[in-house]
C-alpha cells in the first residue's frame, strides 16, 4: 500500500501595503523639495554676493603677485601680472592707480620709456596718483626729447609736494627743472634748481650737476668742492670717474 507523501503547505506572502508606499515616496519627495529650496536661496543669498566679492578683488590679487615677481626679479612675469590685473576689476580706484605706476616704472626701469609713459600718464592723471608717478613719468619724457609735457608734469609734483612735503623728491624735481633749463640754454636757470637741489640732498645729483656748471664756468674752487661732496656721498661708476677728471683738472688750473 503506497501512502501519499504529505505536501507542504506554503504561507501566502502578504502584499505591500499601498497606502504606506505611496506615503513614503510622498515623504521622501517633499524632503527632498525642501532640501533643495533651501539650497536654492542659500545660493540665492549669499553665493552671488561672494563670487561679486572675489570678482571686484582679483585687481587686487593679481597686483599683489606682480609685485612678488617684481621684487624677485622676474620681470616679464611681474608685466605679466600686472597687464591682467589692469584688464580686471579692483575693489578700490587706488590699487587701479597703483598698478599702472608699478607698471609704468617697471618699464621704464627696462629702458622702455616709450611704452612706459601712457601706464604712468595714467597714473599721474586719477585723483589717487601715488607721489611716486611723476618722476620716472618726468624722466621718460625727458628721455623722449618732451621738454615742455615734462615741465607740466613737474608742476603737477610740486603741487603735491607743497601738501606732502618730502625733501628728496622736491630735490628730484629741482634737479629735473635743472635739466630742462639746460637743455634750453638757460644756465642761470640750471644752477639756480641744480643749487635747489644740491641743498636738499647734498652731494646728491643736483651737486653733481652744479660741479659740471662751476667747471665748465671756470669756478674751479667751487667745482672741487661740489666733486668732493659727490664722491664722499658715495658717488660711484661712470659718473664718478668723470667728476675725479674734472676736479684733477680744475686743481690744476687752480696751482697755474
Amino acid at each position: 500500500m503506497r501512502t501519499r507523501a504529505k505536501s507542504s503547505q506554503t504561507q501566502p506572502i502578504a502584499p505591500p501595503d499601498d497606502r504606506a508606499t505611496v506615503w513614503a515616496v510622498a515623504a521622501l519627495s517633499i524632503a527632498a523639495t525642501a532640501l533643495l529650496t533651501l539650497s536654492m536661496l542659500g545660493y540665492v543669498r549669499f553665493v552671488p554676493p561672494l563670487l561679486a566679492r572675489l570678482d571686484v578683488q582679483i585687481g587686487e590679487v593679481l597686483m599683489r603677485e606682480g609685485m612678488r615677481f617684481e621684487a624677485a626679479g622676474a620681470v616679464e612675469n611681474a608685466q605679466e601680472r600686472y597687464l591682467l590685473a589692469l584688464q580686471a576689476r579692483f575693489a578700490g580706484p587706488q590699487n587701479r592707480a597703483h598698478t599702472l605706476k608699478q607698471l609704468g616704472t617697471l618699464l621704464w626701469a627696462e629702458g622702455d620709456a616709450a611704452g612706459a609713459i601712457p601706464y604712468l600718464r595714467e597714473a599721474a592723471e586719477s585723483p589717487y596718483a601715488p607721489i611716486t608717478v611723476y618722476e620716472p613719468l618726468a624722466d621718460a619724457l625727458l628721455q623722449l626729447g618732451r621738454d615742455a609735457e615734462a615741465e607740466a608734469v613737474i608742476g603737477q609734483w610740486r603741487e603735491v609736494l607743497d601738501a606732502h612735503p618730502d625733501r628728496e623728491a622736491r630735490a628730484s624735481a629741482e634737479y629735473y627743472l635743472g635739466k630742462i633749463a639746460r637743455d634750453r640754454g638757460d644756465r642761470d636757470a640750471a644752477e639756480r634748481h641744480f643749487a635747489a637741489a644740491h641743498e636738499l640732498q647734498p652731494g646728491d645729483r643736483g651737486t653733481s650737476e652744479l660741479a659740471v656748471l662751476y667747471y665748465e664756468s671756470k669756478r674751479y674752487a667751487e667745482a672741487i668742492a661740489a666733486v668732493d661732496q659727490c664722491l664722499q656721498a658715495g658717488v660711484s661708476g661712470a659718473r664718478a670717474d668723470y667728476l675725479r677728471q674734472i676736479r684733477a683738472i680744475a686743481l690744476r688750473r687752480l696751482r697755474r
